[in-house]
């Protein structure tokens, strides 16, 4: 018997840094996925940098995962671990791991990983699959690669919806949606839940982006401890990313009204919200550059795809490279962004993407 899943890597689009502390994010999953296919048979394709055997239990079970990129050798023992400690029994056979979200870039490869791993587990114990249940029980997969983990990249995969993120380290509302708040019984998601609000994001709007990644300069570790000491000694400065943050997400989430029509036509509308929204992210990302967080190569790309036709971009994600975003208000403003980037050297990834646009 075959079980076939898949589960998308993310982008935390808004919030980076100030969501640990509290306030709220905005993520999205992105078109790049990770495909994970069971059967029950044992593969005998030997134990490499492309391809991680198998831990046997003490009950004589057997499962290998053979991937097309790398995987620690231990990472099946923990996954066999993890689900028996939950009462969850280890299907016999091998997974057969395909993915094309790039390692290592802050783009939730790990967490694509373990909510597809999740799926096939919770199926073979013959669980309904609701996004709550995989996301939990994904989440303390992702303790392997991150701990503490968050739970925000894994949510996001699990739902494969734009999320609304928020830790539970302070009571501040969530940014204004029309969706109401997540709430499922207790025996639908019998893991232990990560300490953090989400709500699911519906409205659209018309803008696109265009995600690049460089090298990263220090670890993303380090550039998470370095901002947060920045925090505690300039708390004003946490304030500030705040308050830029959430005028992003409002604009981001606001939807166009008829009175507006009435008064102007939408495309002016459009460019005004978009004007408005640039004003936004050009401040949280000069407060993540006075913060040492963006590189000479990044702040270079950054400024060419502004010159290309993007209206605004930012860094995306811990920072000392890694990603940044640009955000085009036409498909043909982001072709040509993604044209120019493409001359870059330095750049290591590059994709294409909509706003608020995938469905699972």
């Amino acid at each position: 018997m075959q079980t076939q899943v898949s589960s998308p890597g993310k982008l935390l689009i808004l919030g980076e840094h100030i969501v640990l502390n509290g306030f709220p994010g905005l993520g999205i999953p992105l078109s790049l996925f990770l495909d994970a296919r069971f059967d029950g048979t044992v593969s005998r394709v030997a134990s490499s940098s492309r391809a991680a055997s198998a831990s046997r239990s003490s009950r004589a079970s057997q499962l290998q995962i053979c991937s097309d990129t790398s995987l620690p050798e231990d990472f099946c023992m923990y996954l066999e671990k993890t689900s028996k400690e939950q009462g969850l029994a280890i299907p016999q056979g091998t997974i057969h791991i395909r993915s094309d979200i790039p390692t290592g870039r802050g783009l939730g490869s790990s967490a694509a990983l373990c909510s597809s791993l999740a799926k096939i587990i919770l199926k073979h114990n013959k669980m309904v699959l609701s996004r709550k249940r995989v996301w939990h029980f994904a989440h303390m997969l992702e303790q392997y690669f991150h701990k503490p983990a968050s739970g925000i990249d894994t949510a996001i995969s699990a739902y494969a919806r734009p999320l609304l993120v928020q830790t539970n380290k302070k009571e501040t509302p969530l940014a204004p949606s029309s969706a109401p708040p997540l709430a499922l019984a207790p025996s639908s998601a019998p893991f232990p839940a990560p300490a953090l609000k989400i709500r699911e994001i519906e409205q659209k709007r018309d803008i696109y982006l265009v995600l690049a990644t460089l090298p990263r300069t220090r670890p993303s570790s380090e550039a998470i401890q370095h901002v947060q000491q920045e925090f505690q000694k300039n708390p004003l400065l946490l304030n500030s990313l705040q308050n830029h943050t959430e005028k992003a997400i409002e604009n981001l989430l606001s939807q166009t009204h008829a009175q507006h029509a009435a008064h102007a036509p939408y495309e002016a509308h459009e460019k005004q919200r978009n004007k408005s929204l640039a004003v936004a992210i050009d401040s949280i990302h000069e407060i993540l550059s006075d913060l040492g967080l963006c590189t000479k190569s990044m702040q270079r790309a950054i400024r060419a795809a502004k010159q290309a036709g993007a209206f605004s971009a930012k860094l995306s994600g811990a920072g000392f490279g890694g990603a940044f975003v640009s955000f085009c208000a036409s498909e043909d403003d982001a072709n040509k962004v993604q044209k120019v980037l493409q001359k870059n050297k330095e750049i290591n990834f590059l994709v294409k993407t909509t706003f608020l646009s995938y469905k699972n």
